[in-house]
């Protein structure tokens, strides 16, 4: 490694983006999901701030685009699902403890809670940074969310070469969503900045999907099976808030040897997966339906209307009626 080439960033970190009061409201349900972020609120866990070039932020999506200041500081666990485009240059990391080479034209895929440390990279590094919630991913890929899961829990973490037609693509979603910053006063702007995200990440799920195609493991452990099987029937199961032993029993396994799977292979034990897509799907329902919450209720598996309304409380902090009028007002203040 040529001397002079490359900064010395030992322990990296992440700028904490600016708070709002919807953000703060978030932090009661990130505690109470165990720690899995559903706002972008605190998207890191750092002793020190290493200064970062922001350019989009709202709730559920953080783009990067830039470093301004390199400064030593201690190992970061970013808490939000991970795509690092390498647009030039070359950096060296160590991700879950594990050295790490980035060069240009790859993409590193890393789930939440991933720990990164002692940063080296060149004076010519670039890359595009998109961070995104568990909540905004399940919403975008519904139908593909088995790819994702895929990649990004039986994996843990990807590096995949690009072709030039991908990069282009990688470079053209980002200038179209930086050109539509420019519309400050349209009121769908992040309605609009989302759907851009929304189609790269389909994009991103095809390219994953011809991958695996053309090298599928089939020599695969038993847990590195299982695993994948429960993803797919919970993603599935039109009812998801279930006891772990209705999965385990579709799986023809013990509830105790599914737990340990999950554990192994996401670092998140069944009955965190069976509440994140519970959540997920309660969210979509109220937000993107004319459903009553009764309906809601009866749909999603519950035993009545005020088991739900409990439940929903306590993971979103308010009532789902009060949850559904608070979107509508946000609705009518942008419009």
């Amino acid at each position: 490694m040529p001397s002079g080439t490359w900064r010395n960033q030992k322990k990296a970190t992440l700028l904490q983006p600016r708070r709002n009061k919807s953000q703060q409201a978030m932090d009661k349900i990130i505690e109470v999901t165990n720690n899995h972020p559903t706002s972008a609120d605190g998207f890191y866990d750092s002793e020190k701030n290493l200064s970062m070039n922001i350019d989009y932020s709202d709730d559920d999506i953080i783009i990067v685009d830039s470093m301004r200041e390199i400064v030593e500081s201690s190992q970061v666990r970013v808490r939000m699902n991970g795509i690092l485009v390498c647009m030039d240059g070359t950096a060296q990391t160590e991700i879950n403890n594990h050295l790490v080479t980035i060069k240009k034209n790859q993409i590193v895929l890393f789930p939440p809670n991933t720990m990164f440390d002692n940063f080296l990279f060149s004076i010519d590094f670039k890359f595009k940074l998109l961070l995104l919630t568990n909540r905004i991913i399940q919403q975008f890929l519904r139908p593909y969310i088995q790819i994702w899961n895929q990649v990004m829990y039986v994996n843990k973490m990807r590096i995949c070469d690009l072709t030039d037609v991908d990069m282009e693509f990688a470079n053209r979603m980002y200038d179209t969503i930086r050109f539509c910053q420019k519309y400050s006063t349209n009121p769908y702007r992040k309605e609009v900045i989302q759907s851009i995200v929304q189609g790269g990440l389909m994009g991103l799920c095809g390219m994953l999907s011809l991958e695996q195609e053309s090298g599928e493991n089939t020599h695969r452990a038993k847990g590195k099976d299982v695993f994948p099987r429960f993803l797919e029937l919970l993603q599935n199961s039109k009812v998801k808030h279930r006891p772990v032993a209705d999965y385990a029993s579709d799986l023809c396994i013990t509830s105790k040897y599914l737990t340990m799977v999950c554990k192994q292979n996401s670092g998140k034990t069944t009955m965190q997966w069976i509440e994140e897509y519970t959540l997920a799907d309660i969210d979509y329902y109220i937000k993107k339906t004319d459903k009553s919450i009764k309906e809601i209720s009866n749909l999603l598996g519950f035993p009545n209307t005020s088991f739900f309304g409990k439940y929903f409380k306590q993971h979103f902090g308010m009532s789902p009626l009060r949850y559904r009028n608070a979107q509508g007002n946000k609705t009518e203040e942008n419009g």
